[in-house]
């Protein structure tokens, strides 16, 4: 029992000091308390009691040592004045201006280049069809141009032969409109004619 209650503080002064072998003693100490409770030195109650208190100070001392650690770093952590502050924005700012005039010169260039590059695939695309294309011959020439002029022709003729249609067809309407324009102008004295000489037969026949 005393073997394990002074083990038991010499891990906490150890613990208190430094935290780089904290877990190598309390693994040790726990073996102990294991050790001692199985040995029947001391009741199951207190080695649940020593090893919970164990466990809380090993938490503490490690929290502990967290917080120096950090505030050491801080410590040592040069402050930047405004100067040099506003040297670095300045310096990040020239770098990302550069840097994005640097990428739109690169995409410039890469799209003039593929325009380029498209333009003569083009070119060489048509002089390639062109070159492909069988030469006509003079005759073939010749009787493609005559099948034109024969086919112009045929249009001139059709249209030719429309025209003559339509002012034939407005000539007829015209003389027909005139006809009965006519024929409505002499009814009505023909049946004047008619009546008169029905009235004198009637007067003849009477008398």
């Amino acid at each position: 029992m005393k073997k394990i209650t002074s083990l038991f503080l010499y891990l906490l002064l150890a613990i208190s000091i430094t935290s780089s072998h904290a877990d190598h003693h309390v693994k040790s100490v726990e073996k102990e308390i294991q050790a001692a409770l199985k040995a029947g030195k001391i009741t199951e109650e207190e080695a649940k009691e020593k090893l919970a208190y164990l466990k809380r100070r090993t938490a503490e001392t490690k929290k502990i040592a967290e917080t120096k650690k950090a505030a050491a770093k801080k410590k040592a952590t040069p402050k930047k004045t405004p100067t040099k502050k506003k040297a670095e924005q300045e310096a990040a700012k020239k770098k990302a201006a550069a840097k994005k005039k640097a990428q739109q010169e690169a995409a410039k260039k890469k799209a003039a280049a593929k325009k380029k590059a498209q333009q003569e695939a083009a070119k060489k695309k048509a002089a390639a069809k062109k070159k492909a294309a069988p030469k006509k011959t003079p005759t073939k020439k010749k009787a493609e141009q005559e099948a034109a002029k024969k086919k112009a022709q045929q249009e001139a003729a059709k249209k030719k032969a429309a025209a003559k249609k339509k002012a034939h067809q407005e000539a007829t309407k015209k003389k027909a409109a005139a006809k009965k324009k006519a024929a409505s102008k002499k009814a009505p004295a023909k049946k004047k004619a008619e009546q008169e000489a029905t009235k004198k037969k009637a007067a003849a026949k009477k008398k």
